[in-house]
């Protein structure tokens, strides 16, 4: 993949990128209120089908066997994140001072 040689055109490949997404959700949503979705087994049986056509038999079976991580939700995360946190930097970064409780004097 070659860099890109400017910003204008950098800037000119995200607007295409986010014209064909702005394309592919219009057609998405006329195809869903036309009722033209394939029935969810009909695309997981083209979709196996063209990944043992591709890929053959042994590796569309190790593909479909890998296994994916699970997405660690957002409450999880952020309770992670306050974990790490040392209230006292984290009040002077947001306030600008050091706080010792919510009625301390400023």
């Amino acid at each position: 993949m070659t860099p890109r040689k400017n910003e204008s055109e950098s800037k000119k490949c995200r607007s295409a990128e986010g014209k064909n997404a702005l394309t592919i959700r219009k057609r998405e949503s006329e195809q869903k209120k036309n009722g033209l979705y394939q029935d969810e087994n009909e695309v997981v049986h083209k979709g196996v089908k063209a990944l043992y056509r591709a890929l053959g038999p042994v590796e569309t079976r190790r593909f479909l066997e890998i296994a994916h991580p699970k997405r660690e939700d957002s409450v999880s995360a952020h309770r992670k994140w306050q974990k790490t946190l040392n209230k006292d930097d984290f009040f002077k970064e947001i306030f600008g001072e050091k706080t010792t409780g919510p009625l301390s004097s400023r």
